[in-house]
């Protein structure tokens, strides 16, 4: 049969229109009684051919332009920095909403959107397909609580101090006095890996000489121009220079 995107039939294509496989439908084969050479009958078949494809890519290349200028039309771009809501790929998840996020993106490869998740910082791809404008409210609706909510993670307002359960100090024996945002009085909380990834506990760490506690991944090597000595190796680095 005749493919309707490129306008000819497969066979056309690979035996250049020298077999009809309908011709033997409803009557008994007969035999080819054309007195032709068979270097003849192979070189009618290439021409054939030949402009067989020719069509069909024609015809293919014609089909493809409309349906990327289609796409072009249809798609709408999110800026740098904006924030956007992403569908589950595999459909509505029990007992979530159609959309997860919002994320903030980050940048545009084709149509992959990469996007920085609010709640752990991760940074993940999405195709355009599956990407909604976030729309909101600044006074009631900032994204990183809404984002939040989607995790179901509480935000940190605030860290105001730290004590060790025992002597030695390392995080297993690390409490924080934290303010969360949905509480009215700060609270003390063990230490577990998810505050690793708070911006909140960063900062509070670098004021405090616990720079070492920060987890790697969310610090920059020491050949970076922004890498951060810890406080107490720079008493030492100081006494060096002195010697």
């Amino acid at each position: 049969m005749v493919h309707g995107t490129i306008g000819v039939s497969p066979s056309q294509i690979i035996f250049g229109n020298s077999v009809n496989h309908d011709s033997h439908f409803l009557y008994k084969p007969r035999n080819n009684t054309v007195n032709q050479n068979y270097s003849d009958i192979i070189n009618e078949m290439l021409k054939i051919q030949e402009t067989c494809l020719r069509i069909a890519k024609m015809n293919q290349r014609e089909n493809d332009a409309l349906h990327i200028a289609s796409r072009q039309r249809q798609e709408t771009v999110f800026p740098i920095n904006s924030y956007v809501l992403v569908a589950y790929e595999n459909g509505k998840q029990k007992m979530n909403t159609h959309l997860h996020g919002p994320y903030r993106v980050i940048s545009k490869q084709g149509a992959v959107y990469t996007v920085q998740n609010l709640v752990t910082n991760q940074l993940l791809d999405y195709h355009a397909s599956l990407i909604k404008e976030f729309t909101y409210n600044e006074t009631y609706d900032k994204p990183e609580i809404v984002a939040r909510m989607d995790n179901e993670e509480k935000g940190i307002l605030n860290v105001l101090e730290h004590k060790w359960k025992y002597k030695k100090q390392k995080l297993s024996n690390l409490q924080l006095l934290i303010l969360w945002d949905d509480s009215i009085e700060p609270e003390w909380t063990d230490w577990y890996a998810d505050l690793g990834r708070n911006e909140e506990i960063h900062e509070y760490f670098k004021r405090n000489r616990m720079i070492r506690f920060i987890p790697k991944r969310y610090k920059w090597p020491k050949d970076h121009p922004e890498y951060e000595i810890p406080i107490r190796n720079k008493k030492h680095n100081n006494n060096r220079k002195k010697l």
